[in-house]
């Protein structure tokens, strides 16, 4: 079967300029080209302002020329029940598992294990570590209990992280579940299993 797959701003691009969206892309294709599928992959470049109008009209758009929709989060597939009355197939993003490495790099900045907070702009499911998450449905559904979450209120940001160090047990127990939970729902082949059962149930 021949798949066309459309939005990603460049394959081509190094891959640390990569968004979530081309990462998976690329860890997905050859992965269904494996499994017999010839997959092609057309750019797109889409500049800020007009990004997140894009967006938008894409999603309306994908209800009324899409057969099938896929959501890669419960959340986005909730939405599209909701705001255009159109069923989405719920698929999570995969990551591709690493070794841990060894303290000597974080050492070289001065830091110690466990002694640091890392601050990322969104949550994704490559970040392994207990979650501190804004408490959006969004990050919610990503970290599960692998995770704690703060609100907008003023403060409780400082009580989370304060509560964190008086419990240093509970960030190793929920990076743990966190691994776990990876596992369970990120994995690479589950992900490609679905994708592909997805893909056999459309008209050629």
């Amino acid at each position: 079967m021949r798949n066309d797959i459309v939005g990603a701003r460049g394959m081509s691009l190094p891959r640390r300029s990569f968004g979530g969206f081309e990462t998976f892309i690329a860890g997905l294709a050859p992965r269904l080209a494996v499994r017999g599928h010839t997959v092609i992959v057309y750019s797109r470049r889409t500049l800020y302002p007009h990004g997140r109008w894009y967006f938008r009209f894409a999603a309306w758009a994908s209800t009324s020329i899409c057969r099938t929709i896929v959501a890669d989060s419960r959340a986005i597939a909730d939405l599209y029940a909701r705001q255009f009355r159109a069923g989405a197939i719920f698929v999570p993003y995969a990551f591709d598992p690493r070794d841990p490495r060894g303290p000597s790099r974080i050492r070289a900045l001065g830091l110690e294990p466990k002694g640091y907070y890392l601050v990322v702009g969104r949550v994704i499911p490559e970040n392994k570590a207990c979650a501190i998450v804004f408490d959006v449905v969004f990050n919610r559904e990503v970290v599960g209990d692998a995770g704690v979450t703060f609100s907008r209120e003023a403060g409780t940001l400082k009580e989370v992280l304060e509560w964190l160090n008086r419990h240093p047990d509970e960030d190793t127990c929920r990076a743990e579940k966190g691994q776990h939970r990876l596992a369970e729902y990120n994995s690479w082949p589950q992900v490609v299993e679905r994708y592909d059962a997805v893909l056999a149930r459309l008209p050629v």
